[in-house]
């Protein structure tokens, strides 16, 4: 079963509200957000629990302007450390490349993803 962790006492900006949420708990399963809620969240005795203290969260940002022909592997936990987890190539719009990916950093050219040219408003 995979290790779980619930973050409490967070400040939320998920990007949906339109502003911070405050008082929140963030319960992750393995690599993925099994749960978010206002106050607390009833977790079995074996979970992490982690009380950031009103510290703000939020999600990976993308940075949509990169010269990944311009980076090397050294350069990826540069990309972590500003809070980037994705970013678009420039060269070539209809791709993404994705920098990390379940704890590990990858080569740019390892991780290339179609997405949308155009976008409906």
């Amino acid at each position: 079963m995979p290790q779980s962790v619930l973050l409490k006492n967070a400040r939320l900006i998920d990007g949906i509200a339109d502003q911070p949420q405050v008082g929140m708990s963030i319960l992750v399963t393995g690599e993925r957000i099994s749960k978010v809620q206002r106050g607390e969240i009833s977790v079995p005795p074996d979970v992490q629990i982690i009380d950031v203290g009103g510290k703000t969260i939020l999600p990976g940002l993308i940075d949509t302007h990169v010269h990944s022909t311009l980076m090397d592997r050294e350069s990826l936990p540069l990309f972590l450390a500003a809070g980037v987890t994705s970013a678009r190539d420039v060269r070539e719009l209809r791709k993404i490349t994705t920098v990390y990916r379940g704890g590990k950093a990858y080569d740019p050219q390892e991780l290339l993803a179609t997405v949308p040219t155009q976008v409906s408003h």
